[in-house]
């Protein structure tokens, strides 16, 4: 909670530093460039880290000065709940960030097609980001896929073991495994390739 929380006064401090822009051009016209809210913002977050996740879709969405409605995962409806408490709490008037349940083989997609969302912010699979694009599409819809990676962690021939072998543990266990940013590979330069196969070999083994 407190994650989410500095996200929400990270951009609240953002949100009356969303400046234009003027160009003088070569004869002397000037353009000038204005920001403006994009609308309606579907912010649909993931499960495995409910709170921080639908903060960091939620309060830029605000501080650009559009509305939200949010679809949380399935999995974890009272997290939504209680950031949609604190809202409320704190002034936030009602209708501009709403709160939609329902799986998303359902509700996110009527919530992707319907005409009056103007942009769609998703955080999970691939293969369901790749179906919202081809919905967004039909409706020219902005669109912000976090979507699944395929992270590395690199180790050159002059790295601590040790200290590699802790972050890339870390990197790929955290949260049991379950983020989009997780090591699932590692690159290593042939060097150290066998002294840290051997060391991970042996943290596996729990030795």
């Amino acid at each position: 909670m407190l994650a989410s929380a500095e996200i929400f006064e990270f951009y609240a401090g953002l949100a009356d530093k969303v400046y234009g822009d003027s160009i003088v051009l070569s004869n002397g016209n000037v353009s000038l460039i204005f920001k403006e809210p994009v609308g309606v913002v579907a912010a649909v977050s993931p499960w495995n880290f409910p709170m921080t996740q639908a903060a960091r879709k939620i309060a830029p969405a605000l501080a650009a000065g559009c509305t939200v409605v949010w679809k949380p995962a399935s999995y974890t409806p009272m997290s939504a709940m209680e950031i949609y408490r604190a809202l409320a709490k704190a002034g936030l008037p009602k209708g501009v960030v709403n709160v939609i349940y329902g799986p998303g083989a359902t509700v996110g997609n009527e919530l992707v097609r319907h005409p009056k969302i103007d942009y769609v912010s998703f955080t999970g699979e691939t293969t369901t980001g790749k179906l919202i694009m081809q919905q967004a599409a039909a409706g020219i819809k902005r669109i912000g896929l976090e979507l699944g990676g395929k992270n590395p962690g690199i180790v050159f021939d002059d790295a601590n073991i040790e200290e590699a072998v802790r972050a890339i543990v870390f990197g790929g266990l955290r949260n049991t495994g379950q983020a989009c940013g997780a090591i699932s590979r590692v690159l290593v330069h042939e060097s150290v390739h066998e002294k840290l196969v051997n060391r991970l070999a042996e943290v596996a083994r729990g030795s």
